[in-house]
């Protein structure tokens, strides 16, 4: 179910960051989402620090990866990074 939820979520951020051309705001959204989504299936075993250290990573990933999709935007390159998020986000 978090698989669909992220391919959703990514799917979404992808049109927004065309459309806004703000790499910041899309890497903001996408932390908080799965924020949320990692203390939802925590089952009771929440770790406040690793929670902590674990979307601090998330956040500079996305951001280097919705920046790297507004830099590349109408070449092939585009393809290729948007598709290898999608892969790197399912794991």
């Amino acid at each position: 179910m978090g698989i669909i939820i992220k391919i959703v979520l990514l799917i979404g951020l992808v049109k927004l960051l065309e459309a806004t051309d703000k790499p910041l705001v899309c890497a903001t959204v996408y932390t908080v989402a799965v924020g949320f989504l990692g203390i939802a299936l925590s089952y009771g075993n929440l770790n406040l620090g690793a929670v902590a250290i674990s979307l601090g990573i998330a956040f500079i990933l996305s951001f280097i990866y919705f920046w790297l999709l507004q830099k590349t935007e109408g070449s092939i390159f585009w393809w290729i990074i948007m598709l290898g998020g999608f892969f790197i986000g399912l794991i």
